[in-house]
């Protein structure tokens, strides 16, 4: 990092200093200024930027948020990041932050600026934890600025989001389960095995949607979620999960599996999500790789 210096006119100077390349366009960037003074002082000022410039005053790149979050979102998406989660980032982006914040150099954005962008959200009405949405995905668009060199700190570090206050999760009681459990039977049979199964194993209704005939080990006792449908405005899509786990689904896995646990139960919850699944298009895969009805030690099919 150099400077230089010129005298325009007695007592005027010219100094320049160059900062290397732009990160994002490859271009030269220099700081100029007029000091009006002697030689010493103009050096002086030199001095002072390089010094700044070294302590990352001038770092980064003049691409401004908008720039930044729409490559951020095709990063992401490269990435194979869940288009629910993609979706959700889209509408925080379009609906608050590019409004607000998007035509700010990213040089240039404080974090007076994003205080300003929560402030102006409370006065919409706005939840303290829909805010937090909109912090964490400006923060973590901004982390990636500096990962890419863009920026040297993310301002969201030194912004204040408003405080969470901790809900309580007050779950249901086994009577209770149990108690919607046969009444469901009596009213959507298809209902209640979606719901027989979700309780005992904490599947999600996603995961529930995306289960397999392999995903079911009838000897050891276990689920082993895989997958799950994602939905979206546009479409739905399979996608693995991202929470691998095993479900234990033998006999006293949970209170509401009797002693001894008959097998049919589990078979007919299966056949029950298949043709669920098949209504929306997914059903659930046989060993042969293919949609199948049939749990595994019926199937007749070979691959």
């Amino acid at each position: 990092m150099s400077g230089s210096l010129r005298e325009k006119s007695p007592g005027v100077w010219e100094i320049r200093v160059a900062l290397g390349r732009d990160p994002l366009t490859g271009s030269y960037r220099t700081v100029s200024r007029i000091v009006h003074g002697g030689k010493r002082k103009a050096q002086e000022e030199i001095a002072r930027i390089v010094s700044s410039a070294a302590n990352g005053k001038f770092q980064g790149t003049r691409a401004n948020v908008r720039y930044l979050t729409e490559h951020w979102l095709e990063h992401l998406e490269r990435l194979g990041r869940s288009p629910k989660t993609l979706e959700g980032y889209r509408s925080l982006i379009k609906n608050g932050i590019d409004p607000a914040l998007g035509s700010i150099e990213l040089a240039k954005l404080s974090a007076s600026d994003i205080d300003r962008f929560y402030g102006l959200l409370q006065k919409k009405g706005l939840a303290n934890n829909t805010i937090h949405h909109y912090h964490a995905c400006l923060s973590a668009a901004l982390h990636q600025a500096v990962r890419w060199g863009w920026i040297d700190h993310s301002p969201t570090v030194r912004a204040t989001a408003p405080s969470l206050r901790p809900r309580e999760v007050r779950p249901p009681s086994l009577d209770d389960v149990r108690r919607v459990l046969v009444d469901l039977e009596k009213r959507n049979p298809e209902l209640a095995c979606l719901v027989f199964v979700a309780t005992t194993t904490g599947c999600r209704r996603g995961e529930l949607c995306g289960l397999r005939w392999t995903d079911l080990d009838f000897a050891g006792g276990t689920l082993t979620v895989n997958r799950a449908i994602t939905e979206t405005r546009s479409k739905s899509k399979l996608r693995d999960s991202w929470r691998r786990t095993r479900r234990s689904t033998g006999p006293g896995a949970s209170p509401l599996i009797p002693r001894p646990s008959p097998p049919s139960k589990l078979i007919g919850c299966f056949l029950t999500i298949d043709r669920i699944c098949q209504a929306y298009r997914f059903r659930p895969m046989g060993t042969c790789g293919r949609p199948c009805s049939m749990p595994p030690a019926r199937c007749d099919r070979t691959r």
